[in-house]
């Protein structure tokens, strides 16, 4: 629980996704008032970078994660495309763990598609000409 893993997403044509663990096989997990509960305590998540929305609603409000699944969320809670929406990761579809972070700035997700040399090179350029953008406490730490 709580370890950043590399895995296929359970969405047909969807590239590799990187995305933290939050509940593991048996774990009981509600997620209420914008905090995440596993086994009937709230789960400390300091990595988180924004929060979800508290008012917000979704289809695991409290589910209890089925054998050989992970339930699996996005340290950017606000903003991120994770099992809250399209359910769990199959075991078989993790790949790994990353080792360190090279780098992290704001960029569309199109940006990171394959064939898209044009607006990741923008993100990069955006980050060199506006600095206060890259997330530099992360860099070359681990996820």
């Amino acid at each position: 629980r709580q370890q950043v893993v590399v895995f296929r997403p359970p969405l047909p044509g969807a590239n590799d996704y990187i995305k933290r663990v939050i509940a593991v096989p048996g774990d009981n997990l509600e997620i209420k008032r914008g905090a995440v509960w596993i086994n009937g305590r709230v789960l400390p998540e300091p990595y988180v970078s924004m929060p979800m929305n508290a008012n917000e609603t979704y289809p695991y409000q409290s589910v209890t994660i089925p054998p050989g699944h992970y339930f699996v969320m996005g340290d950017n809670r606000g903003n991120s495309y994770d099992s809250r929406y399209w359910g769990f990761v199959p075991r078989e579809n993790i790949i790994g763990t990353p080792m360190f972070i090279y780098m992290s700035v704001e960029a569309t997700e199109e940006a990171w598609q394959p064939g898209h040399i044009q607006e990741r090179f923008l993100a990069y350029a955006n980050a060199v000409v506006r600095p206060h953008l890259v997330r530099w406490k992360r860099l070359f730490t681990a996820p």
